[in-house]
């Protein structure tokens, strides 16, 4: 009757459980590997690939899991290249590898450094400066804390072919006969 992300870092889990409650009618909820139930009675675990092999051998033999994906970021970034190089851009997360992979695969993409605001949404006064940029790429959580006056470019963690499985399993639950 209900999804369980099993993750154990809870930024991740956070912005995990956002994307899968705005994705499917169910309800969501979240643990750590070391908090989860030994028998996930009514729950539908769900898990990143990293992880899928311990939450496996942590549950009972036979249940299933769902492993999602995660989106890709080059494809995601087809839309904004060529890079304009006169454009400040914020990137904004509460999610340290977010930030991490953004500052990569965006010099790689073009952008230039110097032109890259990045704020971590964890520490005081994170939204700072982030108003003087043409917009601000951030997860899916963070997009909802920014000041109403940037413009954010919510990038989902979640691949749609995960979101598509996550529906596809929902119907089947509602509709076992359909």
């Amino acid at each position: 009757d209900h999804f369980l992300l099993i993750e154990p870092d809870e930024e991740l889990r956070k912005i995990l459980t956002t994307e899968i409650a705005q994705a499917v009618t169910l309800s969501v909820q979240s643990c750590a590997l070391r908090d989860c139930p030994k028998t996930p009675d009514g729950a539908i675990p769900v898990v990143l690939p990293n992880r899928a092999a311990a939450v496996k051998q942590a549950l009972p033999a036979g249940t299933d899991v769902i492993t999602l994906q995660v989106r890709s970021v080059p494809t995601s970034l087809a839309g904004w290249l060529p890079a304009p190089s006169d454009t400040l851009i914020g990137i904004a997360s509460s999610y340290p590898t977010f930030l991490t992979m953004a500052r990569t695969f965006l010099h790689a993409a073009g952008f230039d450094p110097d032109a890259l605001i990045f704020r971590d949404a964890r520490k005081t006064n994170w939204q700072r400066g982030l108003q003087q940029t043409a917009a601000v790429v951030c997860d899916t959580v963070t997009a909802s804390l920014l000041p109403k006056s940037c413009l954010p470019i919510p990038f989902p963690l979640l691949s749609e072919s995960s979101v598509v499985e996550l529906r596809r399993y929902v119907e089947f639950i509602q509709n076992p006969l359909a």
